[in-house]
């Protein structure tokens, strides 16, 4: 077991390990940078091939078939400056001609990575061109690559960098939006959890998704390949950004009361996750590739994704959080109309473009709204609990002192009974009788019932014990426990004071007899276990609303609980057979060392 919990630990680092060798691999794949220090009129035009032809080949490069492109154009000439070609494709090897004269050649060598380049690469026209015949000849493996013509557009350098600018500009604000509304979202949870004590996983979770989201809009919409030029480095971020945006998605959207919910959206990011460790293992082996995982990666994560909004729509606090889910859904399906016109590079929606952001920017409210909602609830619930907690602490103390006042009293009565013995033989009738009203004042005390060496868990169980006999409620015990557990005293309090505490108040309600409370206590192999069960009246229970009249001061104790058991790893669960309530808490302690 051992093994396996190192394993687990260690195989994810050594997958993120080779991610960053890829990475780093990856920056040597380079293009020029395009020049965008001059601006002028837009006089680019994109390149209408004559002729497109594709054949297959056999295998030569990779372990992929490759496959022949071959296009052409007879070019015309225009007013142009400083004529030449914006070449952007996704091919392992790339020829250009121009009337049969070879004016520019990449190929990706046998001992490189078997992925193929995004090439943004500018190639100068001679400016006598007019007439003159443009080929093209490329290879690619990949179905995704070959299937498409190649992006190529004539004109003035700097006109066609103004151009692709533009072109994308409305989507790349989209993407910046999201990773800014990421960012945000993480430093508000930093800063939250640092000064207001608050630890807010919703708000990391929510954040990285977004940024991740953000990043990956950006890829697909070219706007870093105009300024990095390098398709392989993109190539990767690409891919680790849509996978752990869906992972955190499904991590964020799994903040669900039902633990059957939490369990299935938990083994769905876990299967997620691994998916990309395979893939990385492909791309390291030259056996596979992000690409060819694509079909498994996106059923995947709609499967995904479609059981965390089903979970949430089954959620008690469906109202709360549905509304955010659906914004950001509607989001995403507009976006799925959106940006494959900008794959494509076919025409930009400007109009869906604006709808997206204003979707997008409903969504930010909205989830932003919600989500300091919920730390401000959470806030104001956590001063309740410190002030309820402190009330326990003081009463608590004041019987501790109790007891050691009566200890120190019995352990004086010899003393005391010959100071009476005294007075009575030398006829000091009055003094006597004062002083034995002193000390039966000092006798009414609280008895101490239990002595299992905690003081604060005997003050709390004795207290319980009174309280149960004058509301006529039999309270029995069984008591297995070493003398000293490694617990702290509020926490003592928090989970034995509320739990006791809910059984005299439920048994309390009840109109005919029995009234009994039984409570056992067992300590084995570093794990006690408390059972507490009562009988009870009504055939329900709700754990989250109190039944008391004054709800906004009261309902907190179940809270204390479950808070104090965050220390020790424990866990709390309560169910109501025929006419009895069992609350059952295990956690993990071990002994102090005296």
């Amino acid at each position: 077991m051992a093994s396996m919990v190192k394993v687990r630990k260690v195989f994810p680092g050594f997958i993120f390990v080779i991610f960053i060798f890829l990475l780093v691999q990856g920056l040597s794949f380079r293009g020029k940078m395009p020049d965008v220090m001059k601006k002028s009129l837009v006089k680019s035009e994109l390149v209408v091939w004559d002729s497109f032809q594709k054949e297959g080949l056999s295998q030569t490069l990779s372990y992929r078939k490759e496959h022949r492109i071959t296009v052409s154009k007879v070019l015309n000439a225009k007013e142009y400056n400083n004529p030449c070609l914006l070449i952007g494709s996704t091919y392992s090897k790339l020829q250009v001609m121009l009337d049969g004269k070879e004016i520019y050649y990449f190929s990706c060598g046998t001992h490189e990575l078997p992925v193929t380049r995004m090439l943004y690469l500018f190639v100068d026209l001679p400016k006598e061109y007019n007439g003159m015949e443009l080929v093209m000849e490329m290879r690619s493996s990949y179905p995704i690559s070959y299937m498409r013509e190649p992006t190529v557009l004539i004109g003035n350098r700097t006109d066609i960098v103004t151009a692709q600018l533009k072109k994308e500009l409305p989507q790349s604000i989209i993407g910046i939006l999201i990773f800014l509304m990421g960012s945000i979202s993480i430093i508000t949870s930093a800063i939250l959890n640092i000064f207001y004590c608050i630890p807010v996983k919703e708000g990391n979770y929510v954040g990285k998704a977004y940024m991740c989201i953000g990043v990956w809009l950006l890829t697909e919409c070219r706007l870093i390949l105009q300024f990095l030029n390098n398709y392989v480095l993109i190539y990767y971020i690409n891919y680790f950004c849509f996978y752990f945006g869906i992972i955190y998605l499904i991590q964020y959207l799994g903040y669900v009361e039902n633990k059957k919910w939490r369990k299935i959206l938990k083994t769905t990011t876990t299967f997620y996750r691994y998916l990309f460790y395979i893939g990385t293992l492909g791309e390291f082996t030259h056996k596979f590739g992000y690409l060819d995982m694509q079909m498994v990666w996106y059923p995947a994560a709609a499967i995904g994704l479609g059981m965390a909004v089903l979970a949430h729509i089954r959620s008690k606090d469906r109202g709360r959080q549905l509304i955010s889910v659906l914004y950001f859904f509607t989001f995403i399906i507009d976006g799925f109309f959106f940006y494959p016109k900008v794959y494509r590079s076919f025409g930009i929606g400007v109009g869906s473009s604006y709808i997206t952001i204003f979707i997008l920017l409903c969504f930010i409210l909205n989830r932003y709204c919600t989500f300091f909602s919920g730390a401000v609830r959470e806030q104001v619930q956590n001063q309740a609990l410190k002030i309820h907690l402190k009330t326990q602490v003081r009463h608590y103390a004041g019987m501790i002192q109790s007891y050691k006042d009566l200890t120190v009293f019995r352990h004086d009565m010899k003393n005391r009974m010959l100071s009476i013995y005294t007075m009575v033989e030398q006829g000091m009738n009055k003094e006597c009788l004062n002083y034995m009203g002193k000390l039966i004042n000092e006798m009414k005390r609280p008895k101490k019932y239990f002595e299992t060496g905690n003081p604060v868990l005997d003050a709390i169980l004795t207290e319980k014990q009174m309280e149960s006999k004058n509301k006529n409620i039999a309270f029995k015990t069984k008591l297995e426990i070493p003398r000293q557990l490694n617990i702290k005293d509020d926490d003592w309090i928090s989970i034995m004071g509320n739990l006791i505490d809910n059984a005299i108040e439920a048994t309390e309600k009840l109109k005919l007899s029995p009234k009994e409370i039984s409570m056992i206590m067992v300590y084995r192999h570093r794990i006690l276990f408390i059972q507490i069960e009562n009988t009870v009246e009504s055939p329900y229970v709700n754990f989250k609303v109190t039944s008391k009249r004054n709800s906004m001061q009261h309902g907190y104790g179940l809270l204390s609980i479950r808070k104090a058991l965050k220390n020790y790893q424990g866990s709390f669960d309560i169910c109501i057979h025929e006419g009895r309530c069992l609350a059952k808490v295990h956690l993990e302690c071990g002994e102090k060392n005296v």
